[in-house]
């Protein structure tokens, strides 16, 4: 018994030197909501995404980030954004390009959990809200490659392999991501040639391209060429400079994995991420050469226990080569201003619940043992 009451008292003794920050000193939100108008002075900063029914305009989805994530957000009633520099960087470049300059590609790379995801969605509701762009935005790209919903052989083309539920929503969603430029550009952009679907079913040449992503999602059979074909007819038009076209890929590594993991083809043999219909098309975006076109890309090899890798060891030869030439923009970990930034920010809407985790002694440790990694921060702070 007295061993364990010397033990409180040490304990208590402990609790009693630490220093509690106020919650007055808590810095976190920046006074501008507008990505076109973030600078220097907000890095570091969280700003506030729209409601939900803009952010559903603005993504194509309800929320831009993955279950995990969005049910962290839908807990604590908001969905804040960090603006941090590899950001602002992108945004430099952007507002710099030269129009005659066929297809800049920039991509971002980094350890898993620093937050590219969160870059490409930042950059994402500048672009919108711009509306210079037409969007093409993969969220999710080895729904393409490696875990479609389905997939079957393509119709239309011999040795091809189709992901039609995947194709369908990917037209939904820029239907709804692109809504008031498609209304402004519906009678100007048309089809320059015909398309057969099938025996019945055609888009004829002079009818809106618009058409080619109502009928895929319509006839979710067909949504596979019809992503493909939209596609192209979309780099046409850029490159004829009637519009600007941005395409916006979330982990463009899976694009050049050889093999699309465990599908099998009818014959049992392993189907080649180049035989898929939606990824060779998303793969013309990036490498094809044609004017008023920006290509913003994340790589990450999610499964690898290598820290600093490049984006020639993440995408391999083939996807370097794809690439090149292109900005490389690395994401860090954070800045000493971010990570302080992030835990005020955990406090102030009382994720941090223990009195002892509001502490400067607490931040620290926080801070050593995260290697101020963000997702790592996120896992030390986050309820078991």
């Amino acid at each position: 018994m007295r061993f364990l009451q010397q033990a409180r008292r040490i304990s208590q003794t402990a609790y009693e030197r630490l220093r509690p920050i106020p919650n007055e000193q808590l810095i976190w939100k920046a006074n501008e909501n507008d990505p076109t108008k973030h600078t220097m002075s907000h890095e570091g900063l969280f700003y506030m995404l729209p409601p939900e029914d803009q952010i559903q305009r603005i993504f194509g989805y309800p929320s831009p980030y993955d279950i995990e994530t969005t049910r962290f957000y839908n807990t604590i009633g908001m969905m804040p954004l960090m603006v941090r520099q590899p950001t602002l960087t992108a945004k430099d470049y952007i507002e710099k390009i030269n129009p005659d300059l066929e297809n800049v590609r920039i991509l971002f790379y980094g350890d898993k959990g620093r937050g590219k995801t969160h870059v490409l969605t930042h950059l994402l509701h500048y672009l919108h809200v711009k509306k210079d762009y037409f969007i093409i935005h993969i969220r999710e790209m080895k729904k393409f490659t490696r875990s479609p919903w389905d997939y079957n052989p393509s119709a239309s083309r011999a040795g091809r392999f189709d992901t039609p539920l995947n194709a369908a929503l990917q037209l939904r969603q820029f239907k709804i991501q692109n809504a008031d430029l498609i209304e402004t550009h519906k009678d100007v952009l048309i089809c320059k040639r015909d398309y057969e679907w099938s025996s019945r079913e055609t888009t004829k040449a002079g009818e809106s391209i618009f058409n080619i992503a109502d009928h895929g999602v319509s006839r979710v059979n067909h949504a596979s060429d019809c992503v493909a074909v939209l596609f192209k007819e979309l780099m046409e038009y850029a490159d004829e400079g009637k519009i600007k076209l941005a395409s916006v890929l979330d982990n463009v590594r899976f694009l050049f994995l050889r093999q699309c993991g465990v599908l099998l083809s009818p014959d049992r043999k392993r189907i080649l991420v180049d035989e898929m219909t939606v990824a060779r098309a998303i793969k013309k975006l990036i490498k094809g050469n044609y004017k008023n076109s920006l290509v913003l890309a994340t790589c990450d090899d999610k499964l690898s226990s290598k820290q600093n890798q490049t984006p020639q060891e993440v995408l391999g030869q083939e996807g370097w080569d794809h690439f090149d030439p292109f900005l490389p923009i690395s994401v860090p970990i954070y800045t000493r201003k971010e990570f302080e930034s992030c835990m005020n920010f955990y406090q102030d809407i009382g994720w941090l619940a223990r009195p002892v985790s509001r502490t400067i002694e607490a931040r620290d440790e926080i801070r050593f043992v995260s290697g101020m990694n963000p997702g790592q921060v996120y896992d030390l702070c986050r309820t078991i």
